[in-house]
Formats: C-alpha cells, structure tokens, sequence
C-alpha cells in the first residue's frame, strides 16, 4: 500500500452525556461529545504500515439515529439530600442533572501519510528494538552463544532481514538492507546494515551490544570495527 492511503471508517455508537443543569445544555454537550467521539475514533485508527503511520482525520459524517434527555433524579437526590424541587414548601434543589442518550452513526475519512524522515527512523528503531528484545536470549546470545547451542550472529541477521521484510519496511522508510561480514581471525561476523529513504545509514548488532544498545551510527560503528567490507548481501 503506497502512501498516502485514504480509509473510510463506519459504525454506530451508543453515547451518554454528562449531567447539565438544563435539558437545552444535556442536548447540546452530547451533540458536541458526538463530534469530539468521532474524531478521536479516527485518530485511533491504527494504519497497516508502520511507515505510514501518520494519521490525519480528513472528514467526518454523522447521523443521529436517536436523542432522548432525562432528568436524573438518582443523582440529584445524592447531592441534594433536602427534597425535590418540584414541593413548593422545600428548599430550592442546587444540583440539577439532566442527561442526554442516544445513538449516533458515523462515516469518518482517515488518510495515512509517511511521516517526516527522522520519524520514520525513530518508528522503525522503536518497532525493531521491541521485536529484538522479544527474541533476545540473555544466557546465549553473544560470545556465549557461539560455544552453545544459542543464537549465533548470523541466526541474529537472518532473523533482522525477515523481520524487516515481513513488516513491510523495504520500500517504505528503507532504501537498502544488506547482510554485512566482517572476516575475522577466528571466525566472521555477520550483521545488518540498513539505508533508510533519505541516505541515512545505520547498523543493526544485537548480538554484540544486546537489543537495548543494539542500533549504532555507521561513522560510530566503523570507528569501531573498521570499514565496512564492500562485498554485502542486499536483500
């Protein structure tokens, strides 16, 4: 689904109103809640991309199926225990309570539009460092892992490759996902590197640094661990 994407959502919802001192005020306050419902309605509108996740509530419809107000009496007798106002030998009531109820139906236009780069970075290194921690085995993983049965690094890369594909990232925040090897004296080291839509690069190394430390800057990483090899694996 490219972006923008424009839905409609419809349904019927039930709504009461908060007590009013008139019958005029429950039937406007739930007129107004009506409104405020039904946007609120659009903006929990969750988008089937993660990278078009910006939502923007274009129109709303609205049918009112139908509106009746009440006295509520119950309540009224709670904060004013003297008596009903409705005995002229009583004092006056101070509390009125009218409320509104009714059902109301709505057809709500929402598009989904990509957000701004540094967003979509920061939405996607959120999404992935939850999913990180999820797969993360703290006995096994790291140098441990490697002597064990644990997860190795590039179990580690095969799983961050399918991930991001099966949550639709490439195409839709990220340019490039390559399987970087460094070669090493005793053994090779595979990780991630991404390249998001605007040339940003980063790494991606839970294996080394865990899920919490896991995304690095490129110019921090190959500080670290020197130039990347030119010979990656684009996926």
């Amino acid at each position: 689904m490219p972006c923008p994407e424009s839905t409609e959502i419809t349904g019927e919802k039930d709504l009461w109103s908060f007590c009013r001192s008139s019958q005029a005020q429950a039937r406007e306050e739930w007129l107004q809640e009506v409104a405020d419902v039904a946007v609120e309605i659009g903006k929990r509108y969750e988008c089937p991309l993660a990278a078009c996740a910006v939502i923007t509530v274009d129109k709303i419809k609205i049918n009112v199926v139908s509106l009746h107000t009440f006295e509520d009496r119950m309540v009224e007798y709670a904060f004013n225990p003297i008596g009903d106002t409705d005995f002229w030998v009583q004092e006056p009531r101070y509390v009125k309570c009218w409320r509104a109820y009714g059902t109301f139906r709505y057809s709500i236009t929402v598009t989904c539009s990509a957000p701004t780069a540094a967003a979509v970075r920061q939405t996607f290194i959120d999404a992935f460092l939850k999913a990180a921690k999820a797969f993360y085995d703290p006995f096994f993983t790291g140098w441990g892992g490697n002597v064990t049965f644990g997860k190795k690094c590039d179990e580690w890369a095969d799983w961050m490759v399918t991930w991001i594909r099966e949550n639709d990232w490439k195409g839709h925040g990220i340019r490039k996902i390559e399987k970087v090897i460094y070669k090493g004296a005793v053994s090779d080291h595979v990780l991630v590197r991404i390249t998001f839509d605007d040339g940003t690069v980063i790494y991606l190394d839970p294996w080394r640094y865990g899920p919490d430390k896991a995304v690095r800057e490129k110019q921090e990483y190959e500080q670290y661990m020197g130039r990347a090899p030119d010979d990656a694996f684009e996926y």
